[in-house]
């Protein structure tokens, strides 16, 4: 907590944040490292950070700052320090965003992707395959939920990876349709997803029709791939082809 006190010294000192001041720059430099930590040691710096900065003016640019840096941030598993502090300080008030437009946005974030956050056990759906039959997901053993749509370009480069990436691999992958057009539906599997009789990976091609696979895994745009261990636990979100490949040990 070092680095924090000497942030919130400069900040009690009256060096406001600017978009180029060397504090911003600081102030960045804290939040990648409180990133890098488990949430369990993560938590505890945020709420030092945000409670020991005594103006509420300035309290509130610092943690709409941190909940904006970690909600926009590409490394994975971030959305859960954005929630945290949506959590524990704006939603009960304790500190304010500079525009009530962001609240309204930071609790759809955080209804939107609560359930599905790494360390979060995955939400279960029961979803139809081709042949109309109801399976449940995820099942026992490792697996991939690959929500995607036939119109999507990185859903179709996915797709091709995937028959690389878990070639020879006891896992299942959820392959799951997000539209209505049965045809395109079919077709898309049979040219795009259907791997070889000797591949090891077992593949359920389902369709997410009226189950609440939206608001259960977030998908608001494809194409949204989680990975699941063996005990339900998510330990992977908003995969694309590279990051599963090196999550399962490829490279």
């Amino acid at each position: 907590m070092k680095r924090a006190l000497a942030i919130i010294l400069a900040l009690t000192a009256g060096l406001y944040l600017g978009a180029q001041s060397p504090l911003e720059s600081k102030l960045e430099e804290y939040l990648q490292a409180i990133e890098r930590l488990e949430y369990g040691q993560a938590y505890p710096e945020l709420d030092f950070l945000i409670s020991s900065v005594q103006q509420d003016s300035l309290r509130n640019v610092v943690a709409q700052k941190a909940y904006c840096f970690y909600r926009d941030s590409k490394v994975m598993g971030s959305e859960n320090l954005a929630i945290y502090i949506y959590d524990n300080w704006f939603a009960n008030f304790k500190a304010v965003f500079d525009d009530i437009a962001l609240l309204d946005e930071a609790e759809f974030h955080a209804f939107l992707n609560r359930r599905s956050l790494i360390g979060k056990t995955a939400e279960k759906l029961e979803l139809q395959d081709l042949k109309g039959r109801s399976v449940s997901l995820p099942g026992k053993g490792m697996s991939v939920l690959f929500f995607y749509s036939t119109t999507c370009p990185k859903c179709l480069y996915i797709s091709h990876r995937m028959k690389e990436i878990l070639k020879g691999r006891k896992i299942n992958l959820y392959a799951v349709y997000t539209g209505e057009d049965d045809a395109q539906w079919q077709a898309y599997v049979k040219k795009n997803l259907s791997f070889s009789k000797c591949s090891k990976p077992k593949i359920y091609n389902l369709k997410g029709g009226d189950s609440d696979f939206v608001t259960a895994y977030a998908v608001i745009q494809t194409p949204r791939m989680f990975l699941v261990d063996g005990d339900g636990v998510i330990i992977g979100r908003n995969l694309d082809a590279a990051a599963l490949e090196i999550l399962l040990g490829g490279k």
